[in-house]
């Protein structure tokens, strides 16, 4: 991986409601924003987070998106108010990293979950 992290989104939906955060490096600094909506309706701005760009591109390429399937979806039936989900991934001169799920997800998917809310704090995830 040769790209330094630009960014990591994840949006992620549910009857319940949704939740959209965001983490970037901007001008040497971890920056982050989430907004919840339906369940709770909470927004954080731009808000300049306690570790380094470089701490958390090393903790987020351990979870290694770029490896996790494209999509991620239960065969066999349609589940009308289940959880979709879209994580991108953009490092410095890489094609940005797109993945996906509706109701699975890959196996280190609280891993991740995890090192968001350490790095942004707490957020509605829908159970995962």
């Amino acid at each position: 991986m040769e790209g330094k992290l630009e960014s990591v989104r994840l949006h992620i939906m549910s009857y319940l409601g949704g939740t959209d955060v965001r983490i970037w490096a901007e001008d040497g600094a971890l920056w982050g924003e989430k907004e919840e909506f339906g369940v709770r309706n909470e927004f954080m701005e731009k808000t300049a987070l306690s570790v380094s760009p470089e701490e958390f591109g090393q903790k987020l390429e351990a979870i290694d998106i770029p490896g996790w399937k494209k999509s991620y979806e239960q065969e066999g039936f349609l589940v009308m108010d289940g959880t979709s989900w879209e994580v991108t991934y953009c490092r410095e001169e890489e094609k940005d990293v797109k993945r996906s799920g509706e109701n699975e997800y890959p196996k280190n998917w609280k891993a991740f979950i995890r090192l968001l809310k350490k790095t942004a704090g707490d957020f509605y995830s829908y159970g995962n």
